[in-house]
């Protein structure tokens, strides 16, 4: 493969500098606003799982109770 040691160069100063960039915190673009019918379904959401999340989670610790005290 024939490749200039300019050109390798230059791709290796195009790469660092976009590495840079993408570390750099000050530069963070802004995110876009989601719609508000996506929002409402990710509360929705939200809000449903977290009953049964602690469902399941006294499910797991009734059996591990039950399983300590045997």
């Amino acid at each position: 493969m024939d490749i200039s040691a300019a050109l390798l160069g230059q791709w290796q100063n195009l790469a660092i500098e976009g590495m840079l960039r993408a570390l750099d915190p000050k530069q963070k673009d802004p995110l876009p606003p989601i719609n508000q019918r996506l929002t409402r379904l990710i509360e929705k959401k939200l809000a449903g799982s977290k009953g049964k999340l602690e469902k399941r989670l006294r499910a797991i610790q009734k059996t591990r109770a039950v399983t300590t005290t045997s």
